[in-house]
């Protein structure tokens, strides 16, 4: 029963991590932060990004932070669960 309560949890965080990521920078943007950080780049083997290539950079990298947080966080919210011992514990952790 507890394996099968901590799964449900697991899923719960991992559901609501999406949900997080989602809210910040759905797919369709992931995509297109991924597409335009792929430009950027291959733009630096030619030349130094211009001002405001650079300040579009550091956008991109603070919402990808973001969403790398919202991950770091979802894995140690994950892994506490792993470690609860009792149904009680596992049913009254929230993330």
């Amino acid at each position: 029963m507890q394996e099968t309560l901590k799964a449900n949890r697991i899923a719960q965080i991992k559901r609501e991590a999406a949900e997080r990521i989602n809210d910040i920078c759905p797919v369709w943007m992931q995509s297109n932060l991924n597409a335009r950080a792929n430009e950027l780049n291959a733009i630096r083997f030619f030349r130094e990004l211009t001002e405001s290539e650079h300040g579009e950079w550091q956008e991109m990298m603070l919402v990808w932070q973001a969403v790398k947080q919202i991950r770091i966080d979802s894995n140690a919210a994950e892994n506490v669960v792993k470690a609860l011992d009792t149904v009680e514990e596992i049913e009254a952790f929230s993330w």
